[in-house]
């Protein structure tokens, strides 16, 4: 089995029966931290809420929630329940403070080597959780990870955000796309809405 950051079901209460359907099923554990409501939202959102919110928003047929692991119909790199690109998972490796399993996956992702293996799709899920877990504390806002994670970090920054030259010396900003803002750059009222059911926003 995958060597990662184990997730444990919460403890029950007495009224374990009534209770069990408002409190979400798993709950980050270990190095993970728990996002609190200091990050500047009403409740706690664990990480896994947000992966929820992603998967919704990236399938949004009943077809493909059934079976997400599959490739962008769009024709980029990004595959499986949150769409993950390559370059997505490198920066998974950068942050995450992965385990060597996880390590090995990143590169084995990259060179299409994306699998439905029962210790794969732990891996994956693991790799995205940390990532999400690593952009909710940096940012602190769930819209803003929703957009890093659908924009990359450039597109979802301001545009008064510097982010060095590109490849021909010209300077890059951000480029403030914006699931969230009807008619603007980067906007996507429909992948908003789902993004929005999930998390309570």
């Amino acid at each position: 089995m995958a060597n990662v950051t184990s997730y444990e079901r919460p403890r029950r209460g007495i009224l374990e029966g009534v209770l069990s359907s408002l409190r979400p099923p798993l709950r980050p554990s270990g190095s993970l931290m728990d996002l609190k409501p200091q990050l500047g939202v009403k409740e706690e959102i664990p990480v896994d809420q947000l992966y929820q919110a992603l998967l919704n928003a990236e399938h949004r047929n009943d077809i493909d929630r059934i079976n997400p692991w599959i490739q962008n119909k769009q024709g980029s790199s990004a595959w499986g329940p949150v769409q993950i690109l390559k370059d997505t998972m490198e920066e998974a490796r950068r942050v995450g403070n992965l385990t060597p399993e996880e390590s090995d996956y990143v590169d084995r992702y990259k060179a299409d080597q994306q699998t439905v293996d029962p210790n794969d799709k732990v891996l994956y899920t693991s790799i995205a959780k940390k990532l999400l877990q690593y952009y909710m504390y940096k940012y602190r806002d769930p819209l803003r990870v929703a957009n890093a994670w659908r924009w990359g970090e450039r597109g979802s920054a301001p545009s008064t955000q510097y982010f060095g030259k590109d490849k021909d010396g010209n300077r890059m900003y951000g480029l403030e796309k914006d699931i969230s803002k009807p008619g603007s750059l980067g906007s996507d009222p429909d992948y908003w809405e789902e993004f929005r059911k999930v998390m309570g926003l």
